[in-house]
């Protein structure tokens, strides 16, 4: 966010630089509405020099800092709110985040419960095949025994 502020800052003094070296005449020339906001840029970039020239200010926030006054735009109130909501954006998604994890946490213990259901019932069949089985073989032994 700094950076394409930093970045709108720069363009912005770097026009109204372009618009200041303009002659009358050039700025004459430009259709209606781009006419007017020439007009308004120089207006504001000379307000913005007187303003500078009584040594108040960094070169640098001499234009946010008109704005400040002229516009009632605050660039630190601007900042604050982008911060406040990226902070509150950040602390949804932690949330959002929990609950999965809360959820997912569930559906493991579900799942881990029922494995070891099937577990518990595939090892009593076995015991109870293998005991069926060992009976069958006792059943054998005797048998072979009575005939022998």
């Amino acid at each position: 966010m700094t950076r394409v502020l930093s970045r709108r800052l720069y363009k912005a003094e770097e026009l109204l630089k372009e618009v200041n070296s303009w002659c009358v005449a050039e700025v004459e020339e430009l259709p209606e509405l781009y006419r007017k906001k020439a007009r308004e840029y120089r207006g504001i970039l000379q307000q913005g020099e007187a303003y500078l020239a009584t040594g108040s200010k960094s070169h640098i926030l001499w234009g946010m800092d008109y704005l400040d006054r002229s516009t009632g735009f605050d660039i630190e109130e601007l900042l604050e709110e982008s911060s406040e909501k990226e902070q509150q954006r950040l602390e949804k998604e932690r949330e959002r985040m929990e609950e999965q994890l809360e959820q997912r946490v569930e559906v493991h213990e579900e799942i881990v419960d029922e494995l070891e259901s099937k577990l518990d019932w595939y090892k009593e069949r076995l015991e109870s095949l293998y005991k069926q089985r060992r009976g069958r073989n006792s059943k054998r032994e005797q048998s072979k025994q009575q005939i022998s």
